[in-house]
């Protein structure tokens, strides 16, 4: 498989997780199935991509300030600007409905300029943002990768040695931020450091996944949902989002198990074109699409008095952000890029 088929093959993993987002928040029908593994499976796609670009000290702190940069940037863009949206359409519109009858006291107890601090400070998210959480833990994860890679790499370990310290790292960091987890409930620790502990071993089995290319096969699937199946029936749901996870082994189970058959369905799915560019298109754009539907759902639940049915909701959430971007894209094509390509011909 080369790597232009990889990326194209990722893509459409991406596609699959974002609808999964989407239907997860609508709380249809597979919701608590889903919810075992999607964003397990993010963590793992963004392992995969992960580069060992840092050979100086220099390095690093230019890898981790790009990384710093573009999380930080993902992260208070959307959450900034929805909460100071919701704050005026709140302040104009005091009838509106948006996310608790107490909006305030909930949203705002200091009011709106400590609030958008704790928000550029990524201490906190805004209404209908705390699924950005993600990024804020992708980040810890990332950087805290980066750092320990590079550390091995200065120590000149071999690749063998190098592989069975990352898994060492993660599976301790694992059970440690389990423990912490389960001694902390009640208040979680700063940036949910605890659940950035969980998610190294995931994020390292996304680095491994690049080294070793064969894809799943339907077997290997059909064991996958067995077992998904079977913790399913057994335990319920992992919520890595309040990092409510039954126990490190399960954990690393179920996001095996559930990358094992995105994978193989990507696979398949690749194969007919249709699928393949569509799917391909929601990956690429996978980021755009997300931040979009926290808006456009909250809009459909507004215009229904909270009581509409889950798939138009599902349609809210999905399709009207794909044409927000669609149509967005097309509008930057026409309207900003003849500009500059003017701009640059009057100066030559």
């Amino acid at each position: 498989m080369d790597s232009k088929q990889r990326n194209n093959l990722f893509d459409i993993i991406r596609g699959i997780l974002i609808i999964m987002v989407v239907w997860g928040h609508c709380n249809l029908p597979g919701t608590t199935f889903i919810y075992l593994f999607h964003m397990s499976c993010f963590i793992i796609v963004s392992g995969y991509f992960y580069k060992a670009k840092a050979t100086t000290y220099k390095d690093l702190i230019i890898e981790v300030g790009k990384k710093v940069k573009k999380s930080w940037i993902q992260y208070v863009v959307p959450v900034v600007g929805i909460t100071i949206a919701f704050y005026f359409i709140k302040k104009i519109f005091p009838w509106v409905t948006i996310g608790n009858y107490d909006f305030w006291s909930t949203y705002f107890p200091g009011g709106l300029v400590k609030r958008v601090i704790a928000e550029l400070l990524m201490i906190q998210a805004g209404p209908f943002t705390g699924q950005m959480w993600f990024v804020r833990n992708l980040l810890i994860v990332s950087v805290f990768f980066l750092c320990a890679d590079f550390a091995l790499s200065r120590l000149r370990c071999g690749e063998m040695v190098r592989s069975l310290i990352h898994l060492t790292i993660g599976l301790a960091l694992m059970v440690l931020g389990y423990f912490l987890w389960f001694r902390f409930e009640s208040k979680p620790i700063f940036y949910n450091v605890e659940r950035a502990m969980m998610s190294y071993l995931i994020y390292y089995l996304g680095v491994l996944r690049k080294e070793y290319t064969k894809v799943a096969n339907v077997y290997s699937a059909l064991a996958a949902v067995f077992l998904l199946t079977f913790v399913l029936r057994r335990y319920g749901t992992v919520y890595l989002i309040t990092a409510q996870i039954i126990n490190p082994v399960c954990f690393i189970a179920v996001s095996l198990s559930g990358w094992i058959v995105v994978e193989l369905s990507a696979t398949l799915l690749g194969r007919l074109s249709y699928f393949s560019r569509a799917l391909a298109y929601l990956g690429k754009n996978s980021y755009s699409i997300f931040t979009f539907h926290f808006l456009t759902m909250w809009v459909y639940d507004v215009l229904t008095d909270f009581s509409g049915i889950g798939i138009a909701r599902l349609a809210a959430g999905l399709f009207v952000p794909i044409l927000f971007v669609y149509f967005g894209e097309r509008v930057i094509k026409k309207y900003m890029t003849p500009q500059s390509t003017t701009y640059t011909n009057r100066q030559s």
